[in-house]
């Protein structure tokens, strides 16, 4: 008997509780033991990386004057989207700054591009090309970034996914790179009485994929980015910082989302004192500021979030 609370199974209820259990309990422990997840004990000092689809266009109108100021604002690493990979590595290489992780599309994994733009792979034959690819460039990471609204229509789908990126973790893992899947708002939502977030959190393998996780697209989804970390201690590679203006609608699809609902790091409502806090907890080795949209000049909101970023107190 499969009983449904609000619209979604019992099982996929049981299952978020068992998740809310997981982080109050986190957080009890913290508080108990006067961990460090807790306690101030200075500024925010990891490597801080960019997500270059922040400046998709600048990269593409003036890759040089783009590369040379994210540099000069101080930041160390760039998460790459595949495609720009070869093109970029010179420049990277002459600013001193170090791609770590990259974004790959789906179909490398699916096989099935009938739902992506012409040329989505990027010259990439499949997921052996771009895992040769990543490994050439250094990358220690590789991330599925998106799932098409075509594609993500039943639970089917998305246990299909699981397998598929499993395998695709299998084989970057024996090339040295961890591969991780970045959600966004619609795994979130309920379908067929489920929660798909859930699924992949069940069915992927904790080593073999681990989870790029995204504070804005959590808090559009309803859920409190700290409580996630907590009950994800040890399966987040990465973090996706930026802010959610204030009054910002909450949303699961992404194209319902408001240009002017995103915000530079430490503008918006989001806590990051307490977020780094417990991405230091959950194990969280690479941290990428991003900004989907932005008023202005995105080199500005890049500049302004990692000011904040340099001089928060956790």
């Amino acid at each position: 008997m499969n009983r449904k609370t609000n619209g979604i199974s019992r099982r996929a209820f049981m299952r978020r509780a068992g998740l809310a259990l997981a982080a109050w309990g986190a957080a009890c422990r913290n508080q108990d033991t006067g961990s460090a997840s807790q306690t101030p004990t200075g500024n925010f000092d990891e490597p801080l990386g960019v997500q270059l689809y922040t400046l998709r266009h600048q990269v593409e109108t003036d890759p040089a004057q783009a590369i040379r100021e994210v540099a000069e604002i101080g930041f160390e690493q760039v998460e790459v989207l595949s495609y720009t990979m070869d093109r970029l590595a010179p420049l990277l290489d002459q600013n001193g700054l170090t791609a770590v992780s990259g974004h790959f599309p789906l179909p490398l994994i699916t096989g099935k591009t009938e739902f992506w733009p012409p040329g989505v792979t990027a010259g990439l034959a499949d997921w052996d090309a771009a895992v040769d690819s990543a490994q050439r460039h250094g990358l220690s990471q590789m991330v599925i970034a998106y799932v098409s609204p075509q594609e993500r229509t039943s639970l089917d789908f998305y246990r299909r996914l699981s397998d598929q990126l499993n395998q695709a973790g299998q084989r970057s893992a024996q090339a040295g790179i961890q591969l991780a899947y970045h959600h966004h708002a619609f795994e979130f939502e309920p379908l067929e009485g489920e929660i798909p977030f859930e699924i992949l959190a069940e069915r992927l393998d904790p080593q073999l994929v681990k989870w790029q996780l995204d504070v804005f697209w959590l808090a559009m989804a309803g859920l409190d980015p700290v409580q996630t970390l907590a009950g994800f201690n040890g399966r987040v590679s990465s973090l996706h910082l930026k802010d959610v203006a204030q009054g910002a609608a909450t949303h699961y699809q992404e194209s319902q989302v408001s240009p002017d609902s995103f915000a530079a790091v430490g503008s918006g409502r989001l806590d990051f004192p307490a977020i780094l806090r417990a991405a230091r907890t959950a194990q969280v080795r690479y941290f990428f500021v991003e900004q989907d949209q932005t008023p202005g000049d995105p080199l500005d909101s890049l500049r302004s979030s990692y000011q904040y970023l340099r001089g928060v107190h956790i």
